[in-house]
């Protein structure tokens, strides 16, 4: 506890999640170091290779990374932000992990999505780099400063298939109607204990008052937004925490209340970007991803299908 600088209550909760002591150990460990930098290249208006070739010029080096495609990582600091690829929209900063979750979701190009907890809508903008900007995406949050992000960052990278839902700004009409869209995703808010390399001051937060909160608000943001999910449909929960009670529970207490929701096995998209030996949990509809033994954040993902 004192050597890792990790709360007794947070190794107890994540116990669960390994199969060793060894496993845990290597987490603490890695729990310790700076987490990289990882950005995602905007594959409509360049490549991987002409991003790499770029930085490597500028004395940054990167690699591939080894969990989703179109990503590179950095284990140095860099200032972005002036950088015409970036103010062009050729790339995003984003963890892995949280890639994986828009890869998971699999949206189709055509396809209606309603990204349910947008925040400054990074995933967002990875649902319309997979889809080819050719579907309809909306993005909804409570919080509107972030959300207004959104509209610039899309405008960066040219997308025209995003709008954002500004029933949050006390407006009468909704443009999200139940039974609507072919893919629901739900990152729900909760803990971010997957971040703690970023924010290690998130450990020493931590109490089981404000759990309580988190899966009560969870459980119903979930149940809220699965309504918008259209017959033959995909739901997606997520998560960037590292706690089954987040987790896991949430989904199952999901399926025992929504008999018209059938889990969605992962095997396909674990196939289709190879993430065997890769994952931290490996469930019959859900997977999850940390640092642990991969150089992600902790992120849980779980894919159900509306069947009436």
């Amino acid at each position: 506890e004192l050597f890792y600088s990790f709360p007794k209550l947070l190794i107890q909760k994540i116990l669960p999640n390994f199969n060793s002591i060894d496993q845990l150990k290597l987490f603490l460990d890695n729990s310790r170091k700076q987490a990289p930098i990882t950005i995602r290249i905007n594959n409509l208006t360049t490549t991987l290779e002409n991003i790499q070739n770029k930085l490597m010029n500028m004395n940054v080096p990167t690699t591939l990374s080894e969990l989703v495609p179109n990503a590179l990582r950095l284990n140095q600091r860099f200032q972005f932000s002036e950088l015409n690829d970036f103010k062009n929209g050729y790339f995003e900063i984003q963890d892995e992990g949280s890639q994986l979750i828009s890869l998971f979701l699999n949206p189709e190009p055509g396809e209606y999505v309603l990204d349910a907890c947008a925040g400054a809508g990074g995933k967002s903008l990875h649902i319309a780099t997979i889809q080819g900007d050719s579907g309809e995406i909306i993005a909804n949050d409570t919080e509107y400063a972030r959300l207004m992000e959104l509209p610039k960052r899309a405008n960066r990278c040219g997308y025209k298939s995003i709008k954002i839902n500004l029933t949050v700004k006390n407006s009468k009409k909704s443009i999200i109607q139940p039974g609507y869209f072919h893919k629901v995703l739900v990152d729900a808010p909760c803990s971010g204990l997957g971040t703690i390399r970023r924010d290690p001051i998130k450990k020493y937060k931590f109490t089981n008052r404000i759990l309580e909160k988190l899966t009560a608000n969870q459980k119903n943001i979930l149940q809220h937004y699965s309504q918008f999910t259209a017959v033959g449909g995909t739901l997606v929960y997520s998560t960037c925490s590292i706690l089954n009670e987040e987790n896991i529970d949430i989904t199952k207490y999901f399926l025992e209340n929504n008999p018209n929701f059938e889990p969605v096995d992962p095997a396909e998209i674990i196939e289709k970007y190879n993430l065997d030996g890769k994952l931290r949990l490996n469930g019959p509809y859900y997977i999850s991803v940390d640092f642990g033994n991969s150089s992600s954040d902790g992120f849980f993902m779980a894919k159900f299908k509306r069947i009436s």
